[in-house]
């Protein structure tokens, strides 16, 4: 399937682009609904690759496909990493959990009293715990448990 703009792809990244860092620009602001601007954000963009760009070259130079299905939300649906889903799924819900239970707040005014509220020994502490926390879990679950702890020491 050839694109629409043959000689002018460059210019529909661009605008691909341009609708990115608008929807994190949205994400950074105040009182945005974030699952709106995030769910019209990739609606646009996916819409916009899908009728202006040459999706299946795409597919097959970038992810390796053996076969491309003609059908553009097949491939789509082929991309998606459903084991990460998962597990952003199960740890969220034991975020939640253990945050119900004030585990976040015990820590961070743990490691607030163990470093006496200096900036410096904060990171030092915070970075420390990092390492431990990434050695046992996955890069996903890691950022998902410490963005939690980091979230509640900055609202406490």
């Amino acid at each position: 399937m050839a694109s629409v703009l043959d000689n002018y792809g460059w210019i529909v990244t661009i605008v691909i682009v341009i609708i990115v860092l608008a929807t994190i620009l949205l994400l950074m602001k105040e009182g945005v609904d974030a699952t709106k601007v995030t769910v019209t954000g990739a609606v646009v963009v996916a819409l916009i690759y899908m009728f202006f760009m040459d999706w299946q070259l795409g597919l097959e130079e970038n992810l390796s496909f053996e076969h491309v299905p003609h059908n553009f939300l097949e491939a789509l649906a082929q991309t998606i990493n459903v084991e990460a889903i998962l597990i952003i799924f199960s740890v969220s819900i034991i975020v939640a959990l253990v945050r119900g239970a004030g585990f976040f707040d015990f820590i961070s005014l743990s490691i607030v009293k163990l470093t006496k509220g200096d900036p410096r020994k904060l990171m030092i502490a915070l970075g420390g715990l990092t390492f431990f926390v990434s050695m046992f879990f996955d890069n996903l679950s890691a950022i998902i448990l410490l963005g939690s702890l980091t979230h509640v020491m900055k609202l406490g």
